[in-house]
């Protein structure tokens, strides 16, 4: 038994880690080459057009796109027992997806899924074994009880939508089914008339490095069947792009996006890609799945290895150094779509983030802080549906 007075801190540094807050061990950053800082990139005022390829325009994104932050009460826990600078992370509340997609401009969402194949694993928060979290307010403490209209959401079968399982688990929407039902009906309200909507999904696993809160479920190829058939009942089949849409008769996905590159924006109006956002063993268990008679939905994060014959989407989430931000550079001009983040941690007014992270000419800018944003910084990208990508850009 660990000291009563290092509890506490192995708790936060645990879950601190889990919200993605402390970086990763020194042995997995990639060493970089080192690239002098670029001249600032000349303003391309070329517009875009039907005729612009996805991978030749810039969108808007945002990171945690359900995201809600605690009530006032439980955001004053998780500060006690976290600190400051972790609570802070979770105080982002994005607007309904509908409305980010509409008023905001956004073509870029992010999903977190957990497991539920039964239902219900997440219906009961608790933390460290206690029902700190729960459904019952708890007298002194001031904790809302959880809406019975959530309780029966969560008690569905299906992919659940949350952050931090029994700590930061508020959400604009709770299932993934329903989150992509949202996403389906915008767009048919609309007639499918925009331009392509990116939807990523980070499929969260249990890690045995955080013994303080409970692990949601491990991953099956099940869990992914599901994930894939929540997309064909609500989306439909025929308004995704998928990556046999874009391989068409080349021989691999790599060489269609590296030679004769993406659709248009024309060819892709009204349609939806799904990219998982894992690497890794997960990554290649979904890759390794059978087919079944329809061609697999989801683009893979190819990282770590742009030569894979799959390899069409990168996710290079830190622009901030000028080795990182020449590395989505180079991956852009390859022909790969590229998804960075503008900002991290529910920090704001890191501006030289933001111009890296814009002028490295990654596909999708991702931020916590579309539309007014928050202490005057904000991420917008050209206003509208986007603009045309400033590294492929050809002078108009």
């Amino acid at each position: 038994m660990a000291p009563r007075g290092l509890v506490p801190l192995l708790a936060a540094a645990a879950l601190a880690v889990a919200a993605g807050t402390l970086p990763p061990p020194a042995a997995a950053v990639a060493c970089a080459r080192l690239v002098a800082t670029p001249p600032p990139r000349p303003v391309c005022t070329a517009p875009l057009t039907n005729a612009t390829a996805i991978n030749d325009a810039q969108f808007l994104g945002t990171h945690n796109s359900y995201h809600l932050a605690p009530a006032d009460s439980i955001l004053t826990l998780i500060r006690g027992l976290l600190g400051d600078a972790t609570a802070n992370t979770f105080t982002v509340s994005q607007a309904p997806l509908a409305e980010q997609l509409g008023p905001l401009g956004v073509r870029q969402l992010e999903l977190d899924v957990m497991a539920d194949p039964a239902g219900g694993e997440y219906a009961v928060p608790k933390l460290i074994g206690a029902d700190l979290l729960g459904l019952v307010t708890k007298a002194g403490r001031g904790l809302p009880p959880r809406p019975a209209a959530e309780v029966a959401a969560l008690r569905e079968p299906g992919p659940k939508v949350l952050h931090v399982r029994d700590v930061d688990y508020w959400a604009t929407v709770l299932t993934f089914r329903a989150a992509i039902a949202q996403v389906a009906s915008w767009s048919a309200s609309l007639g499918r008339r925009h331009s392509p909507v990116a939807v990523l999904v980070e499929v969260i696993e249990p890690r045995t490095d955080i013994p303080v809160i409970r692990q949601p479920l491990a991953w099956t190829a099940a869990d992914f069947g599901a994930l894939e058939a929540a997309i064909l009942a609500t989306v439909g089949r025929a308004n995704v792009l998928i990556p046999a849409d874009v391989r068409g008769a080349a021989p691999t996905l790599r060489a269609a996006v590296t030679t004769k590159g993406w659709p248009t924006l024309a060819a892709a109006a009204g349609k939806f890609l799904f990219f998982l956002d894992n690497g890794g063993a997960l990554r290649d268990t979904y890759a390794r799945l059978p087919a079944g008679g329809t061609e697999r939905l989801f683009f893979t994060d190819r990282a770590d290895e742009t030569g894979h014959p799959d390899a069409a989407f990168v996710k290079l989430n830190n622009p901030s150094s000028p080795a990182a931000a020449a590395r989505i550079t180079d991956a852009v001009r390859a022909g790969f779509l590229v998804r960075t983040r503008a900002d991290r941690d529910a920090v704001t007014g890191d501006t030289a983030r933001r111009a890296a992270a814009l002028d490295s000419g990654a596909t999708f800018v991702s931020t916590d802080f579309p539309g007014v944003g928050r202490d005057g910084y904000s991420v917008s990208v050209g206003g509208g549906e986007g603009r045309v990508n400033p590294v492929r850009c050809v002078p108009a």
